[in-house]
């Protein structure tokens, strides 16, 4: 499948998946290399999910219809999709604030190659530049230190509520 978008760089894209385009978020969230970050979530509290397509085609439209932002990070090399990222803005924080609440994750086979900088920082430029946001976040756990170090280097910081934080004005 040929992935096209204009969110990129040399390295990588961002493409925001059409309905039929959903098979790689199920396989990304049942894997549990990828998702063992997220162990004590999931169907079986394990970090992974394990989604028909329906469920899957609900769940983005659900996201869309609430004004939250999917997209694949695709390779450009080989037009390989290698994780994906978000930006949304759950109860508190209201799109309209400029305040968003982020979600990055690469595959386990891709990571430690600088996927996850690069792919943030097209998250951050996306979000500061077209949705016009002031503010970024993420809950990123302090035992995740490489995860730390890569919003460190993107320019995020920890705020007093333990969020890694990015500000428009900042850059």
């Amino acid at each position: 499948m040929k992935y096209t978008d204009t969110l990129k760089t040399e390295r990588l894209r961002l493409h925001i998946p059409n309905d039929d385009e959903l098979e790689y978020r199920r396989s990304l969230i049942a894997d549990e290399d990828t998702m063992f970050y997220n162990n004590g979530y999931g169907d079986d509290v394990g970090g992974t999910y394990h989604q028909t397509p329906e469920q899957t085609l609900r769940w983005l439209n659900d996201w869309h219809s609430q004004g939250n932002f999917y997209a694949y990070v695709v390779r450009e090399s080989d037009d390989v999709p290698i994780g994906e990222v978000n930006i949304h803005f759950p109860g508190g924080y209201p799109k309209e604030n400029g305040v968003g609440w982020i979600g990055i994750v690469i595959e386990a086979k891709y990571r430690r190659n600088g996927y996850g900088e690069s792919a943030l920082k097209l998250l951050v430029d996306y979000a500061f530049n077209t949705l016009n946001l002031k503010k970024l976040l993420d809950d990123v756990p302090t035992e995740r230190d490489s995860a730390i170090r890569i919003f460190e280097r993107v320019g995020f910081k920890p705020n007093a509520d333990g969020e890694m934080e990015i500000c428009n004005e900042n850059l």
